[in-house]
């Protein structure tokens, strides 16, 4: 499932990304992976904050 990872990281269907590895500029889902695949190794968490219920939360997502 290509949102497998995303779930075991703990993202709900209506999170908010509000930073992606400390970057706030908004992406595409395209620009995520573009910036994952170039930053980020296979098996590293990037740090990802996402609004839910008007709180930041921060999880952590698995690079694959």
């Amino acid at each position: 499932d290509e949102h497998a990872a995303a779930l075991r990281a703990g993202f709900k269907k209506d999170d908010i990304i509000v930073s992606f590895d400390g970057q706030t500029a908004p992406l595409t889902e395209a620009g995520f992976l573009a910036y994952a695949v170039q930053k980020r190794k296979p098996g590293e968490s990037v740090p990802v904050v996402v609004l839910r219920d008007r709180k930041r939360i921060e999880l952590k997502m698995p690079m694959q």
